[in-house]
């Protein structure tokens, strides 16, 4: 950017330095600053094709702004070093204020976004809590945890309101990483090779029998979803106690998360040869379905509306994906390890 600058205030015409720096500016987030450079070209040269790409990304409502607008100190990671779980994260409502995270004593902590002040420590789980979600409006949150459940709270109140049991291993219809272990293990045996590795899990372990990855709720707290070792993922409204679906996923490190409105459920995983899935829960149906996605799947985002999604892959890429075509709009390199705060 010093460079585009020297460039500027030596140039005859500046309007081209200021285009880049737009486009550069664009590319980091920063659409202020981007719509502020984009001003001279647009007046000196309305008719330039790449000014007029930018100011309509700009005026399209996708371009993402990903300025840093606070900073907080919050004291929500409580682990040991090296004991911290491997999907333990802190979630943080839209507007700000609450934020939620499991803590090393077995409870779900609350917090004042704002102040770092923690509102509520809420006991129930017998084991290590592995990921909590908080609902859009502030009111619900969600946990799992290592004694094999799922619980449900209500803020409010700051009571335990219900807990659901994971699904166990040997209910399932076959996993699909067993189903491989299996065929792993009978080329040992023809080949006369010994069982060096155990390729298959024990049923009863804790590894197989937990949520397989982070669980999510919707804005208003009616419906949860959280994948399983095996594949398959869970929706549940939690306030009801009521089973909604089980839709069959993909087993190998899977992520989910749901719309705002409840009706889709997004998922990946993070195999070799990774699947992207989106669901319409109104019909139980994948509408839509990406083989092979490139970078595995490492964490999931979706928009307000449930039309765009941002995919954070394991090559460290974020790309973002229009669902409704299935079109890739952008790719953003991370360029440093990000905080593990999310803004839901």
């Amino acid at each position: 950017m010093a460079r585009l600058a020297a460039l500027r205030d030596g140039a005859d015409d500046p309007s081209a330095a200021d285009r880049l720096s737009a486009l550069v500016h664009l590319e980091r987030g920063d659409i202020p600053a981007a719509r502020g450079h984009l001003a001279r070209p647009a007046r000196d040269h309305p008719d330039e094709a790449e000014a007029l790409q930018a100011r309509e990304a700009l005026d399209s409502g996708q371009a993402l702004d990903a300025r840093c607008v606070a900073r907080w100190d919050l004291p929500w990671q409580t682990y040991p070093d090296g004991s911290t779980p491997p999907d333990h994260d802190l979630r943080v409502a839209p507007d700000l204020r609450l934020a939620v995270a499991g803590a090393a004593d077995r409870t779900v902590r609350l917090w004042d976004a704002r102040s770092g002040a923690q509102l509520q420590a809420l006991a129930g789980h017998t084991d290590r809590i592995d990921s909590a979600d908080i609902s859009g409006d502030g009111r619900y949150a969600v946990s799992t945890g290592r004694d094999r459940t799922v619980r449900f709270w209500d803020l409010r109140q700051g009571r335990w309101v219900r807990t659901v049991p994971i699904t166990r291993w040997v209910d399932g219809e076959g996993p699909e990483n067993a189903r491989r272990f299996d065929g792993h293990n009978e080329l040992d045996r023809l080949a006369g090779r010994a069982f060096t590795t155990a390729h298959r899990a024990h049923p009863d372990s804790p590894m197989v029998n937990t949520a397989a990855g982070p669980v999510r709720l919707d804005a208003d707290g009616s419906t949860a979803v959280w994948p399983e070792a095996d594949g398959r993922i869970q929706v549940w409204n939690l306030r009801a106690g009521r089973h909604l679906a089980t839709l069959r996923g993909h087993s190998g490190g899977q992520r989910v998360t749901v719309s705002a409105d409840g009706r889709r459920v997004l998922a990946g995983n993070g195999t070799e040869h990774a699947v992207m899935e989106l669901w319409d829960l109104a019909t139980g149906r994948s509408v839509r379905r990406w083989d092979d996605y490139p970078g595995r799947v490492d964490r999931l985002w979706l928009g307000r509306k449930g039309d765009l999604a941002a995919v954070l892959g394991r090559d460290k890429v974020i790309r973002l994906w229009e669902l409704y075509t299935g079109r890739c709009l952008r790719l953003l390199r991370r360029r440093r390890a990000s905080t593990s705060a999310r803004r839901r």
